[in-house]
C-alpha cells in the first residue's frame, strides 16, 4: 500500500491528498484513445477542465510527458452549493518508439480533449516491395 501511495503522490504545491505525506499532491492519469493511420498515430486524452495555458507537453528522450491542471469554473455572482468537479492535476507519460518522427509531433487542445499527432517516420511508414515472377 505504501508503494502505491508513493507512486500517486508527487512533490507539489502544498495540497496533500488524504493519507499522503504533507507537501505532496495527487495526479490523475487522463484516459487515452489511440488510433493508427497510414502516416501517423493519433492520441486523444480526456482532461476535462484544462485550458491551453494550463497544459504542458514535453518530449524527454523517447517519452512524451503531459502535465496539466484543471480548475473548475465558477458562475460569476453565485456561490457553489454542490460541486463534484474538483481541481485536478493530470500527468501521463507515453513511451514512443523509433517509428515516430519526433521532430514533427503536434498537440492541440479542444474542449478538454488533448489530441497528439505523431507522424510516422519514413522508415516506419513502410514501402511496397514488388514481387517479381521468375524462372526456377
Amino acid at each position: 500500500m505504501k508503494a502505491r501511495r508513493s507512486q500517486l503522490a508527487k512533490v507539489a504545491d502544498g495540497r496533500a491528498p488524504i493519507g499522503a505525506p504533507a507537501g505532496c499532491r495527487l495526479f490523475r492519469m487522463p484516459s487515452m484513445d489511440m488510433y493508427e493511420g497510414e502516416a501517423e498515430y493519433r492520441l486523444f486524452l480526456d482532461m476535462s477542465g484544462v485550458t491551453q495555458e494550463e497544459v504542458a507537453v514535453t518530449l524527454e528522450g523517447h517519452t512524451i510527458r503531459i502535465e496539466a491542471r484543471a480548475v473548475p469554473s465558477l458562475v460569476p455572482g453565485c456561490r457553489p452549493l454542490h460541486v463534484e468537479f474538483a481541481a485536478a492535476d493530470y500527468l501521463r507519460e507515453i513511451a514512443i518508439g523509433r517509428g515516430v518522427d519526433s521532430e514533427k509531433i503536434q498537440a492541440r487542445l479542444n474542449d478538454g480533449v488533448l489530441e497528439l499527432l505523431l507522424p510516422k517516420s519514413k522508415a516506419a511508414a513502410g514501402k511496397k516491395i514488388a514481387v517479381a515472377g521468375g524462372v526456377r
